[in-house]
């Protein structure tokens, strides 16, 4: 009764009573206690857990208990798992609990080895080991024998201390014939430490505190009595249950009510729930999962403390929850997501009867957070706070029982559903001692982290100590350390801002650079005034070639005024649109100086386009007349609706123009680019975009006055003003390509050997390159190659490097809403890995932005945004369209374009593309961005190009598809399985294509780009390939039966087809078992289909006959032979 009236006394009280297994947790009016009501909760702690215990306890079954001394039960779920991944480790342990302690003072010998010994007789767990019976992992309970109990005094030199306890705490137990503990005496002349190992199957934390007090127990008993009288007098009064009757009473519960309403509410709360998280990691993710690990600790103490306790005690909860959901608002912002799942791990110790149960009952706790734009820290504690108390309940059902029909993405590269945890823990080493001795905890942990990383949080007096652990593959110390304290800047801003949006949160570690500055650019004057500079301290230098066909700079000013004056004449005025109809050619860039020159808007046509098209650009410029070469008059539906002009007719003026001021606010010209709507827009950019543009170019290209650049790009593309303008702004050479030159290489190579820069996309580079690169005499003159406009395979950049390495090759980035480049970087900068936009131009800044247009942190991902001094001034009559990719950035109090692309910012301060927006996919919870698939595969010398695609299908369903087209003849099947491996070592299996599609060439838009509607549909069957040898015929008779499916193609993977990670170890049980051979689970993950496997097991079978044969009495060779024969 006295439990009972405290509750109801502080429920009185506004103090809510909450339980968390062992513990008793108060919120709400919590300063309304005193130290007497204190004390009397304490000395009642155990009758109340029972009372808060009772609701959950009457839906559980009854717990029998066994007393034999020598037994076998059935694994529990964890212990399955725990052996599944001890399986997977390759001859390491990663899974091991190692504690260990520093004594000071005289040690009893005998009474520690009785002790220790002690734990083995009173804890059944610990003399348990894992065998099969009939394909089901059984564990079975050994009869105490003090010969099997591991326990070693250990001399050594003071130096050795620290590399002996490393190898205690990674010591691999074979857990199918050792005890799962291990315990050392390291005795040195300088110190004596004692180690305590134990595998995680047979403890987990609170475990390891259970065991430590017996320890410390026993060692008191036996120092203080006669050992002899007490051998056999170490039974513990009122034993709790063991291990094996917790595995006893889970079987139950699994059928359970209880059971069945846990299922039911995980099913609810995971459905649909994301795979894995989009925090940015640091390093590729490798495609096999790997434990490596560091760890990292900072203390939270003072007013942030302080603030912690504050919030809690106003949202009537714990300081632990209310900084698990800073964490998960953490990692939202950085991540940028919407939809998140983290996990926490549980004691689970109900019913209350296995508190003092040693074994593995800790139980990974998925929490699923779902954030908008509005959410703040308030709407985030209530969500942890409901899943909390939810989780309480519904404990006991083991994690992977969770995730089962689920949908859950299974892959090899990360945890299923959670790989980041955050952990509440206690201190329970610290109060560690030994009779009449001095001791001190130390750390042993193994540098492993079975997480992306995790949080663990120790909760003292006044402070948190919070140790990361991170996996060393994704994260280094350094990034980690910054990911930490943006954490601590973070939960110091909510705390205190409680209200404000997480998403809307800003990052103190943002690589935002000042606006850009003037001062690193001349004064402004316009291209065409520039050009005009050089007509006067050069008039004879040759501006523009055309075969022998030349222009110097004083006559294309000429020719140009000419043009401007019969414009005039015919009574167009600066500011009008003038399309301009002709192939490119000397007239062509007279006209576009001309059209630019006059204070008119140049519109390029490329005649090559279907009519219908340019009619539309025609219209929607509002082009006041169409310039054209008299041999090149356009269509009707063109001219119908047009005044047009011939080229010849124009220049015959003999009228002065009269030469308009070209402010930097004029429109230039209008290019027009795909648009989304099926229909092109056009982009509109003043001379002052192009003018700092085209400075910066100059600036980063080192143009020179002696420079020669061909025109290989068309006249309707931004690039045409990189090649036409930088080498005229800098007093060089324009060199005009036709199309027709461009297309046949052998011509473009023969007119282009007196070319100092030479720009091209990469796919006619390296076709081109296929030409030229056994020739390296050729182009003497050629300093600088840009490739850009598409991803540029790292193979290429090597074969150009390999060619010439006294070329420069720069890879270019940028867009026609920012003048064309924007971006770029020298190859050799380059390590291979991802697709680089390289460092910004002195002329534009680059700014990573999440969803809602907030600033993301360095290496942050998000979309890429642009500003500086080039920026176009919008769409032609689409103002929507210009409000929503133009917008002024009220933070950062600059006008800025969204590029729709998605990337991120190194440290060096390279960007990395990762993706376009509205090609971001998701199957089956698993976000995919298809840009990083197509970086790899660019990687293969044999590839021209791919796409990769998610394409919906007749039945419903969608697949993804990877489009590619390749040099040369090489056999599909080849070049496909150089994608598969490529894509293995690059990505993890759930982002990998499942269909490969070859193409002879992808269909594309007027502009140039893949038109991605009209790629082919792929059948809705996978292709069939039946067993052909024996050993693939039994293979595919046992997958049939274990996957229950009638036919399965030797091709197809196990893991696709519904297989996890329990039918694998049944699966490669019953091959060993047939073939009378030792594969390891782990082989099944690298070779998961029958083909693979079939391979793997005539391997191993041939190896065994080759032994069997070499033994035999007909062979000759010794056994030490054959050993060193099959090593």
């Amino acid at each position: 009764m006295i439990a009972k009236n405290i509750i109801v006394d502080l429920y009185q009280r506004g103090v809510i009573i909450q339980h968390d297994d062992s513990e008793l947790l108060l919120t709400g009016n919590t300063n309304s206690l005193t130290p007497q009501d204190l004390t009397q909760i304490k000395e009642n702690k155990s009758e109340i857990l029972i009372l808060l215990d009772q609701e959950n306890r009457s839906q559980l079954p009854s717990i029998n208990r066994t007393r034999a001394d020598h037994y076998v039960a059935p694994v529990s779920s964890f212990q399955r798992n725990m052996f599944i991944l001890e399986s997977l480790s390759d001859d390491k342990n990663y899974y091991n609990v190692p504690v260990a302690f520093r004594l000071t003072g005289e040690i009893e010998i005998a009474a520690l080895e009785k002790a220790v010994a002690s734990l083995c007789k009173e804890f059944h767990i610990l003399r348990t080991v894992y065998q099969y019976d009939n394909e089901e992992l059984i564990q079975v309970i050994e009869p105490y024998e003090l010969t099997k109990v591991a326990f070693e005094i250990v001399s050594l030199d003071a130096e050795q201390v620290e590399f002996r306890l490393q190898e205690e705490a990674n010591y691999c137990f074979n857990l199918s014939e050792q005890w799962p503990i291990k315990v050392a005496l390291l005795r040195s002349e300088k110190e004596q430490i004692l180690s305590i190992n134990m595998h995680h199957i047979a403890v987990d934390g609170y475990s390891a505190k259970l065991i430590v007090k017996a320890l410390s127990n026993a060692y008191a008993r036996y120092c203080t009595a006669n050992l002899t009288d007490t051998m056999n007098s170490d039974i513990v009064e009122l034993c709790p249950p063991q291990y094996a009757d917790y595995a006893h009473w889970h079987q139950q519960y699994l059928t359970s009510e209880a059971c069945e309403k846990a299922r039911s509410y995980w099913r609810q709360l995971l459905k649909e729930a994301p795979s894995c998280h989009n925090f940015p990691l640091e390093y590729p993710r490798p495609s096999t999962l790997s434990v490596e690990g560091g760890d990292a600790s900072i203390e939270i103490k003072g007013s942030l403390f302080n603030q912690l306790v504050i919030a809690a005690k106003n949202k009537n909860t714990s300081v632990f929850l209310v900084l698990q959901s800073l964490f998960a608002g953490f990692l939202a912002r950085y991540g940028d997501e919407e939809d998140l799942v983290i996990g926490s791990i549980y004691a689970n110790r109900q019913p209350r009867e296995f508190m003092g149960t040693v074994g593995m009952f800790a139980n990974t706790v998925p929490f699923r957070y779902k954030l908008k734009e509005e959410t703040d820290l308030n709407h985030i504690i209530d969500s942890t706070c409901a899943q909390h108390y939810s989780a309480m309940e519904h404990q006991q059902l083991p994690f992977e029982m969770m995730l089962e029909g689920l949908n859950i993405e299974r892959d090899s590269s990360y945890n299923p559903l959670v790989q980041i945890a955050f952990v509440l823990q206690e201190n329970s080493l610290d109060d560690f001692s030994l009779h009449n001795l001095q001791s001190e905890a130390i750390n042993n942990r193994q540098a492993v982290a079975k997480f992306d990383f995790s949080v663990h949080v120790y909760i003292n007096n006044e402070s948190l100590e919070l140790q990361w652990e991170y996996n060393s593959n994704l994260f280094s110390r350094e990034r980690m350390d910054a990911i930490i304290n943006e954490f601590t800047l973070f939960a110091r801003h909510h705390v205190h801002n409680e209200f404000d949006r997480v998403h809307h949160y800003q990052f103190q570690d943002l690589m935002i650079h000042s606006d850009v500055s003037r001062d690193n650019f001349k004064p402004y004057i316009s291209n065409p005034e520039i050009i005009e500079q050089y007509a006067l301290s050069r008039p004879n230098k040759v501006a523009v070639y055309q075969g022998a066909e030349v222009i110097n700079y004083s006559d294309l000013i000429v020719q140009a005024n000419k043009l401007i004056a019969g414009l005039q004449e015919r009574g167009l005025v600066a500011g009008d649109r003038i399309a301009v109809y002709m192939d490119k050619s000397i007239e062509q860039i007279t006209v576009m100086y001309a059209a630019m020159r006059g204070g008119f808007v140049y519109v390029p046509l490329d005649p090559t386009y279907p009519a219908e098209r340019l009619a539309y650009i025609c219209e929607n410029a509002h082009a006041q007349l169409l310039i054209h070469a008299a041999h090149l008059r356009p269509s009707d539906v063109i001219a119908s609706s047009m005044k047009l002009e011939r080229f010849e007719t124009l220049i015959t003026s003999t009228a002065i123009p009269d030469l308009a001021v070209l402010r930097e606010n004029d429109p230039a010209y209008i290019i027009y680019t795909s648009g989304s709507t099926g229909k092109p827009k056009g982009v509109i950019v003043s001379h002052g975009s192009l003018y700092f543009s085209l400075q910066a170019n100059k600036q980063v290209f080192e143009f020179m006055p002696e420079d020669i650049m061909p025109t290989v790009g068309s006249q309707a593309f931004g690039v045409s003003l990189l090649e036409t303008f930088v080498p005229l702004i800098s007093g060089g050479t324009v060199q005009v390509l036709e199309n027709s030159a461009v297309r046949d290489l052998n011509s473009l190579i023969e007119l282009t050997q007196n070319a100092t820069v030479i720009h091209m996309v990469p796919s006619l580079m390296a076709q081109w390159l296929d030409f030229v690169e056994a020739k390296p005499a050729q182009y003497q003159k050629l300093r600088l190659l840009l490739v850009g406009a598409e991803a540029v395979p790292p193979s290429l950049l090597k074969r150009l490097s390999e060619w010439r390495k006294d070329i420069v090759v720069r890879v270019l980035y940028g867009m026609t809403e920012s003048a064309v480049v924007s971006s770029s970087y020298l190859s050799h900068e380059h390590d291979g890995n991802g697709y680089s936009l390289g460092k910004v131009h002195p002329n534009m800044r680059f700014y990573i932005m999440n969803r809602f247009g907030v600033p993301q942190p360095q290496g942050g991902t998000g979309e890429l945004y642009v500003g500086g001094l080039s920026l176009a001034d919008g769409y032609v009559d689409l103002p929507e369209l210009t409000d929503n990719k133009f917008s002024q950035h009220p933070q950062l109090q600059a006008r800025l374009y969204k590029t729709g692309d998605r990337a991120r910012q190194h440290s060096s301060g390279h960007f990395e593309f990762l993706g376009r927006v509205d090609h971001q996919v998701s199957l089956r919870g698993m976000r995919i961005e298809t840009g990083e698939i197509e970086s790899l595969v660019n990687q293969i010398g044999e590839i021209k190009k791919c796409i990769a695609h998610v394409m919906p299908l007749d039945s419903g369903d969608s697949k993804f598809l990877l489009y590619y087209t390749k040099y040369g003849d090489i056999d599909r099947a080849v070049i496909e399985e150089s994608i598969k491996s490529v894509l293995a070592k690059g990505v993890p299996e759930s982002m990998r294509p499942s269909v490969f599609m070859q193409l002879d060439s992808f269909p594309y838009n007027p502009n140039g780009k893949v038109d991605r509607n009209k790629l082919p549909k792929p059948v809705t069957n996978s292709h069939y390939v039946a067993p052909s040898t024996e050993s693939e015929k039994y293979l595919h008779e046992l997958w049939c039966n274990i996957l229950e499916v009638e036919q399965v193609s030797i091709v197809d993977g196990f893991f696709e087809l519904g297989g996890h990670s329990l039918m694998a170890t049944k699966l490669i049980n019953h091959v060993n078992e047939h073939f009378k051979i030792n594969l390891p689970l782990k082989l099944f993950w690298e070779a998961s289909n029958i083909h693979s496997c079939a391979f793997e097991i005539d391997k191993a079978v041939d190896k065994l006959s080759l032994v069997d044969l070499l033994m035999s009495d007909e062979g000759e060779v010794a056994k030490e032979e054959v050993d060193e024969l099959v090593i």
